[in-house]
């Protein structure tokens, strides 16, 4: 009985999740948008950055930390994983009869 009400419950909240994250994008469930983020780049783009061309501004000033972070956690939990995985080393016995002990 739980099955059979587990996956709609779920499937419900799915939408539901769907929805509210579609409502925070501008256009999408309005009319009309108020502004958009190239009005704002086109306004204030070379202020901000004192960069003449928009494409470089946008690349390297405002999105630069974005790529920066996103490669150091891609770094992060690459390094995780690897760590979590690998698997333990063996103790090798010597010929005096004394092993490599860790501690």
């Amino acid at each position: 009985m739980i099955k059979k009400i587990r996956t709609p419950l779920l499937i419900i909240m799915l939408i539901f999740i769907f929805l509210f994250s579609l409502s925070g994008i501008p256009g999408i469930l309005e009319e009309e948008p108020d502004s958009t983020i190239g009005d704002l780049v086109i306004e204030r783009g070379y202020s901000d950055t004192s960069s003449k061309n928009l494409v470089a501004a946008i690349l390297l000033d405002y999105r630069l930390f974005d790529s920066v972070f996103e490669a150091a956690i891609l770094l992060i939990s690459a390094a995780g994983v690897l760590y979590m995985t690998r698997l333990p080393l063996k103790d090798k016995t010597m010929k005096g009869g004394k092993g490599n002990e860790r501690q």
